[in-house]
């Protein structure tokens, strides 16, 4: 998974060491539990919570294979295979991402059959009232008044026990005959790639996680700079072997934030440009 063409100057991010400490800041509980809530509804131990999660993944890759759907492990997840072989120390999720042109395949009563009864894919959607979406849904031109208005999301879901697994759709974003694409939905510098980036996923690696392998794009680096190298998010920043979060985590999600060459952002038009 070597990429020669990295805008990314925070390769500490992905240091694959495992014997760092972790320092915890306000607001992030001090025992080490990302959420004060628990995400799944139930009185899960986070062990519990990834035990469950990984048990979904593992059938949802499976059915992807079978059915050839383009499927792969994204985000925090991918970040954590990358960089520990499993999940990021203090995560408890797991998410995925299918490209778009798969999204009928996996709601698909065939698809279905390939799940145990009890784990089914589900509709979500993007919660375009909140700021990291408002973006995207007015370039898709979503119904701003109405708080479920896309089905550009989806879920993989326990219904016995309300766990499931995120399944973000590989969405695009098309303006003046190009097409780019959005790893998140958030038409941020940090999530927005050009096609010659998603062609270049292909063919899908297998990646370990957790002792298993799952698919990985072919140009992980690339991806895990952009999504991450601006912006520590709740993945952690090493500095001087120590993971810190803080408060200003998510601030490099912010539009036009700490561009560099390479990146695509939104101009006052909302237009896609390339810096």
């Amino acid at each position: 998974m070597v990429d020669r063409n990295l805008n990314c100057n925070n390769l500490k991010l992905l240091n694959d060491k495992n014997n760092f400490n972790y320092e915890w800041f306000e607001g992030y509980k001090y025992n080490k539990e990302k959420f004060k809530e628990n995400k799944f509804g139930e009185n899960l131990s986070k062990e519990k919570q990834r035990k469950e999660t990984l048990i979904i993944l593992k059938h949802f890759h499976k059915a992807c294979e079978k059915k050839k759907v383009k499927m792969y492990i994204s985000h925090g997840t991918l970040l954590g295979a990358y960089r520990h072989k499993g999940f990021i120390p203090w995560d408890d999720d797991i998410d995925t991402t299918i490209f778009k042109e798969y999204i009928n395949e996996i709601h698909s009563e065939e698809f279905a059959k390939l799940l145990p009864k009890h784990i089914k894919i589900m509709k979500g959607y993007l919660p375009c009232h909140k700021d990291t979406y408002k973006n995207y849904c007015t370039i898709k031109k979503f119904d701003m008044r109405k708080k479920i208005n896309n089905h550009d999301f989806s879920i993989c879901k326990n219904i016995n026990n309300g766990v499931y697994i995120d399944i973000f759709h590989l969405n695009t974003i098309e303006q003046k005959g190009k097409v780019y694409y959005d790893l998140t939905s958030r038409a941020s510098p940090s999530t927005m790639i050009e096609e010659k980036t998603k062609n270049a996923m292909e063919p899908f690696q297998k990646i370990e996680f957790e002792g298993h392998f799952f698919n990985a794009p072919n140009n992980t680096m690339k991806l895990l700079c952009t999504l991450y190298n601006k912006s520590i998010n709740i993945e952690g920043q090493l500095n001087e072997n120590i993971y810190i979060l803080n408060n200003d985590a998510n601030n490099g999600f912010a539009p036009n934030k700490n561009l560099v060459k390479g990146d695509l952002y939104l101009d006052n038009n909302m237009e896609v440009n390339l810096l």
